[in-house]
């Protein structure tokens, strides 16, 4: 039996002048919180704790089980787009 190639899909994010992101060259659409927590993550050169990421992203810091919330939102927005696997 024979396998199937396939190439591999390719992501390309640009944070430049606009958010932008690419899924084997279609644009992709994410809300607000999404492209901040893409964005957030992609400038860091190593994994951050999932805390620290909620506690970054928020602009009002009264609560940090509010920053969890909002970066869980955050990461449904951007796992509810096809492309996310």
């Amino acid at each position: 039996m024979g396998t199937i190639a396939r190439s591999p899909e390719r992501a390309s994010l640009n944070l430049l002048s606009a958010f932008e992101l690419n899924w084997d060259g279609d644009s992709v659409l994410l809300p607000a919180p999404a492209q901040r927590l893409l964005a957030f993550v992609a400038l860091r050169d190593r994994p951050v704790l999932r805390s620290y990421v909620a506690e970054t992203l928020r602009s009002n810091r009264h609560s940090m089980r509010a920053g969890v919330c909002a970066l869980r939102c955050g990461v449904c927005g951007a796992t509810a787009m096809s492309w996310w696997r």
